[in-house]
């Protein structure tokens, strides 16, 4: 009775083993956060040919995700908003590439991101690495070019890609994400990003005061290995005669007032030196315009018909 049991234990032990590794390796759908279908969005617009052409592509990160909206009644722009939460332009370079190897190229390109991620990475190991979005190619050229740089602050010297291999990183995310039934989001998820040409709200409050991640530093200084993939993203673009609008989504009120001045001159001496269309400087709405601490929600058609403007107006 008690070696049958074993055997049972054993037995049942390996089938569990062999589900947790299937599903880590090939069907990350069943446990990983909402992140991970909205970047699956993204993959499958770039490495697929999309049946029209689209005249704008913005690519950014969660604050333009909310910010821009391409269905808006009053955008004239025929545009896809391919931003990702916690993206820098280390993921939008590869974005930008892959999208032009696969499909019509864009008249205009507006990028946006927020400026702690041009200073920092804080989603790259969390998502882009870890929902393996990216070839092995790509991540090691990654690596490649922090030590080249010799950058140790924006991967950090702990870890690299190939540790991700290992299926335990996984265990954590798997144990919450099915129990929590993730997979039932996956496809409306999917389908919402489908529908909305990759908008998507990051808070709905009406209205929020709190801080964002800007206020945390008293000066802007810029990751040498971020600022090689802007200047890189940015080189691919006017290879291909698109034009590149920079635009930075606005702050709460609260968080522009506790920001220095130091830290906004120096961000836009920053994006100055880019040399490419710069739309604004950091500035700010009214706190009733977001719907947390750094996303706009109420405000999101305003800054759509910024953004417009800008375009617009540069013909």
């Amino acid at each position: 009775m008690y070696k049958r049991f074993i055997s049972i234990l054993i037995i049942t032990m390996f089938f569990c083993f062999c589900i947790f590794t299937y599903v880590t390796y090939k069907e990350k759908k069943f446990f990983l956060s909402k992140d991970y279908p909205m970047r699956v969005f993204v993959m499958n617009t770039v490495l697929n040919k999309q049946n029209i052409k689209y005249s704008t592509i913005v690519l950014g990160d969660s604050r333009v995700q909310s910010g821009f909206i391409p269905k808006a009644y009053q955008n004239p722009l025929n545009a896809i908003n391919l931003s990702m939460s916690g993206s820098t332009p280390i993921e939008g370079y590869f974005i930008l590439k892959k999208y032009l190897l696969n499909n019509i190229k864009p008249d205009n390109i507006i990028l946006s991101y927020a400026p702690f991620h041009l200073t920092k990475q804080d989603s790259y190991w969390k998502y882009t690495v870890k929902h393996q979005l990216f070839t092995n190619e790509e991540y090691e050229e990654v690596e490649n070019n922090a030590n080249l740089l010799k950058d140790n602050i924006t991967l950090g010297t702990k870890r690299t890609f190939k540790d991700y291999r290992n299926l335990f990183l996984y265990s954590e995310n798997f144990i919450k994400g099915i129990l929590s039934l993730r997979f039932l989001y996956y496809t409306k998820i999917i389908d919402e990003m489908n529908y909305n040409l990759g908008h998507h709200y990051h808070g709905k409050n009406n209205g929020n005061s709190g801080l964002n991640e800007e206020i945390e530093n008293t000066d802007f200084k810029y990751s040498p290995l971020i600022d090689m993939y802007m200047r890189k993203l940015i080189s691919l673009a006017k290879e291909n005669n698109i034009k590149i609008f920079y635009y930075t989504m606005p702050f709460n009120e609260s968080s522009y007032k506790k920001v220095t001045k130091d830290y906004k001159r120096n961000y836009s001496f920053y994006v100055e030196s880019l040399n490419i269309n710069v739309c604004n400087k950091i500035f700010y709405m009214n706190d009733s315009m977001f719907g947390d601490p750094s996303h706009l929600y109420k405000g999101s058609i305003e800054s759509t018909m910024l953004i417009n403007k800008c375009i617009l107006n540069s013909k």
